[in-house]
């Protein structure tokens, strides 16, 4: 069970994806709590728009974990704290 898709994980789509897909080929569900929906390898086969769901959650999560990273580096601050202190 993870929150949302994008918790899942925030690492590249493709390593993302790779990551999804591996989970449920091993017979594992995935189960959104914020939306309750359920991610099997068959849920994905006989409906591709939650394949496609998943995907677009994985590039967002990605995205915004990039453009906080950037925004941490413009303002100086690594894991937490602030450069140069």
């Amino acid at each position: 069970m993870v929150e949302a898709m994008d918790r899942l994980s925030r690492e590249e789509l493709s390593d993302a994806l790779s990551q999804f897909l591996s989970i449920i080929r091993a017979g594992i569900k995935i189960v959104t709590l914020i939306d309750e929906k359920e991610f099997t390898k068959e849920s994905v086969n006989a409906n591709p728009f939650d394949l496609m769901y998943s995907i677009n959650a994985m590039a967002t999560a990605h995205g915004e974990s990039k453009r906080s990273q950037f925004a941490s580096r413009k303002h100086g601050r690594t894991n937490g704290t602030e450069s140069g202190k």
